[in-house]
């Protein structure tokens, strides 16, 4: 049987997945209409300023600067002509190239791998560690031309602030959750009691005490069911109880002289 108490559990298990769905749903249209967008905008210019740096040290030089940017929380690959993929910091999970990518290196334009990507659900593109989820800005070398593509680790990317939202969702959800079980045992209980009565009425037993001490709808109810009934009212309950009886099952009433006609016999 159904009971109300795991009906009410799965009701609040529904709303707050629902609810965690709908914000989800949400909060990926904000992020492919609004944060992708900047994120990409501000990687491309911390790309260009890098390239513009590079471009301004000794080819002999350009493996210690990559290294120094690497190590303030860079992904980094660079490639050449060639082809051939040199990368700093972290690695990246797929080191696949595109064939846009791989043309970076021989003509001009920027590669927006960070608005573009779309590999995974919506919002969590942001964290895939791949390399075409990069920003990519032709580089020019006194030894070559290359295609520098770069992006923050995710390390660096999930910050403390991240972590707090988190938490604070997770517990959110967990004192819901237990909030909601508390409830539902404060409604489970007077409505059992209740329905005890409603069992004890119909089989004609009215001496009933019912233990419900509450401010609202169900302590009125109670008081109403059960918590002494005056006598008066339960005599007038037996009394309509009988007169049913005696209207679905009648039994013929016993025929008695009338007075009348004593009266007139002895006269």
């Amino acid at each position: 049987m159904k009971t109300l108490y795991k009906q009410y559990i799965v009701v609040t298990l529904v709303v707050i997945v629902a609810s965690l769905g709908i914000s989800m749903f949400f909060l990926s249209q904000l992020y492919n209409n609004q944060v992708r967008v900047e994120t990409d905008e501000m990687n491309v210019e911390i790309a260009q300023e890098v390239a513009a740096f590079a471009e301004s040290l000794p080819p002999e030089r350009m493996e210690d600067y990559f290294q120094s940017v690497a190590a303030l929380g860079y992904q980094i690959v660079l490639i050449d002509e060639n082809q051939q993929l040199t990368a700093y910091g972290a690695a990246f999970t797929n080191r696949e190239l595109t064939s846009e990518m791989e043309a970076l290196a021989v003509s001009s334009g920027i590669y927006h791998g960070i608005r573009d990507y779309k590999q995974q659900f919506s919002i969590l593109n942001h964290y895939a560690n791949d390399v075409q989820n990069t920003i990519g800005v032709p580089l020019q070398m006194d030894d070559g031309n290359y295609a520098l593509f770069m992006r923050l680790n995710n390390e660096s990317s999930f910050t403390e602030m991240h972590y707090l939202i988190v938490g604070f969702l997770v517990i959110s959800t967990i004192i819901i959750f237990f909030a909601m079980l508390i409830l539902a045992r404060q409604l489970e209980k007077p409505l059992k009691q209740l329905q005890l009565a409603t069992d004890q009425i119909a089989q004609e037993n009215f001496d009933i005490d019912l233990n419900i001490k509450r401010n609202d709808e169900l302590g009125q109810l109670g008081t109403l069911s059960g918590n002494g009934p005056a006598p008066c009212g339960n005599r007038s309950i037996e009394k309509r109880l009988h007169q049913q009886r005696v209207a679905r099952f009648p039994i013929a009433a016993p025929q008695y002289p009338r007075l009348c006609d004593g009266i007139e016999r002895c006269g």
